[in-house]
């Protein structure tokens, strides 16, 4: 079964606004917000999709389900950004995620 990894570093310019953009504020949200997904990987990311959110700095890792996702505003480099909803989040010991690409997404 594909997993959806997303990369949230502890901080960062979101929709011209710098706010905290880490685990625990995703797991309390359920959302994974403003993530700048290419076209061929949103086709592959569908509801019931395992996922991991992931800091490599501070070592922290939640896993869950993708619950759906909703388009944002595009990235300054043309690609849709989107906020994953996720739901049956938990926080898990850290297990060094693969390597994501540059807009910290991958499929795996």
């Amino acid at each position: 079964m594909p997993t959806l990894f997303l990369s949230a570093p502890g901080s960062g310019l979101s929709r011209g606004i710098v706010r905290t953009f880490d685990v625990r504020s995703i797991l309390i949200s359920g959302v994974a917000p403003d993530y700048a997904i290419a076209t061929n990987l949103i086709e592959q990311v569908y509801a019931g999709m395992r996922v991991v959110v992931f800091d490599r700095d501070r070592k922290e890792q939640l896993e869950g389900v993708v619950a759906s996702y909703t388009p944002t505003v595009k990235a300054e480099n043309g690609i849709q950004r989107y906020d994953v909803l996720l739901r049956n989040c938990e926080m898990v010991s850290y297990s060094k995620p693969p390597q994501v690409n540059h807009c910290g997404v991958a499929i795996g």
